[in-house]
């Protein structure tokens, strides 16, 4: 248990408290998507490649999560174990998810004039269940299109959650690089980039695949930050001076990659990047890291962090709005200033909506008990 504790704390800091750090790469690449769907021909090309962080970023906790309940999990059946864990991503994800889906409809209805409200949404009916993105919907127009990456999330980290139960030795060893090889191959052969989400192979879509790949490469993401956390370097005052140089190199370099270019096979090397900047940042060890974690910054990138999920899931409706309505007709910067403060004040209304509805349930919940 003590050994836990010392693996979880880097991470996450004191008890209850999140790492800042991560958080604001969390901010930096929920931007990023924004920025690369809003004109993606004028500025950040690459900036799809923020849900690769994102698949990463999610895989890596998801280790982290396994690490700490594998003695547990191995007592109990791998099935119950896999329903239990899918059931609380759902659980996770679903009620801002589907508060996204409905803030989707109403813009279409009542801002596009959606005709034909009745076909819509019984199209909508694969995005509704979380199966958008399986082989069934190929060419069915989704409500709001980045909700993709969510059920590749959720069913990518079902297949993992599975695997690391039932061949973990093999999975991390065997599996994971594998995978992450045939996928960059692939991928580059098909379109030389990343960009591959709702192409259709067989029963699923190359965004399941990159979901799957990617959060398995950030289990090993893990176990790479668990093997420097071992080596106890984070302590040493040169150390952390260099390893702040490296952040700070590493996040221009990425900031320029993404901005200029995108779209290439370089692509491929940034997300080898993003999986070294999150070990960096889960060792909360850097100067930069401490400098998130002052008292006056951690409490707004904590909370930039959190609604980083809502300003993904409402951003693409948000888009078709500023686009409908713009500030400054043909002029960029004022209309991506609208679009980021209309993000955020929908993304706090939503979680603030989804934070009652949760109280009031749970208050109902206790009553009839």
């Amino acid at each position: 248990m003590a050994e836990l504790k010392q693996i979880k704390r880097p991470v996450s800091g004191a008890p209850g408290q999140r790492n800042a750090f991560i958080d604001l790469l969390r901010l930096l690449f929920c931007i990023f998507v924004c920025l690369f769907h809003y004109k993606k021909k004028l500025h950040f090309g690459g900036g799809y490649l923020g849900v690769d962080f994102f698949f990463i970023l999610s895989g890596f906790f998801l280790m982290r999560s396994f690490e700490g309940k594998r003695g547990e999990l191995a007592q109990r059946d791998v099935y119950l174990n896999c329903r239990e864990y899918l059931w609380q991503r759902i659980c996770r994800f679903y009620p801002h998810y589907f508060a996204a889906f409905v803030f989707a409809v109403v813009v279409r209805i009542f801002v596009y004039r959606q005709k034909s409200v009745h076909k819509f949404l019984l199209n909508a009916f694969w995005e509704i269940a979380f199966l958008q993105n399986i082989g069934l919907t190929g060419g069915t127009e989704l409500v709001n299109s980045p909700t993709w990456f969510l059920c590749a999330a959720l069913f990518g980290g079902y297949l993992v959650w599975f695997l690391l139960q039932k061949c973990y030795g093999f999975f991390l060893h065997f599996i994971v690089p594998f995978s992450v090889m045939f996928m960059f191959c692939g991928f580059n052969q098909m379109a030389g980039n990343m960009e591959l989400a709702h192409n259709v192979i067989g029963i699923t879509t190359c965004g399941m695949i990159r979901g799957f790949v990617e959060l398995s490469l950030g289990c090993l993401t893990f176990k790479a930050y668990q093997y420097c956390l071992g080596l106890h370097i984070e302590r040493a005052v040169l150390f952390r001076a260099l390893q702040s140089l490296i952040e700070i190199a590493a996040i221009g370099f990425i900031c320029l990659m993404c901005y200029r270019e995108g779209h290439t096979p370089k692509d491929f090397v940034l997300i080898m990047i993003f999986s070294a900047l999150i070990v960096s940042a889960a060792l909360n060890s850097s100067l930069l890291a401490a400098l998130c974690s002052s008292p006056v910054i951690r409490p707004i990138l904590q909370h930039a962090g959190r609604l980083s999920f809502s300003m993904y899931l409402s951003h693409m409706t948000v888009i078709n709005i500023v686009n409908r309505h713009p500030v400054s007709m043909g002029r960029y910067f004022p209309n991506v200033v609208l679009l980021m403060a209309v993000t955020v004040v929908v993304s706090e209304f939503m979680d603030l909506s989804v934070s009652g509805m949760k109280n009031l349930l749970h208050s109902a919940a206790v009553k009839c008990r």
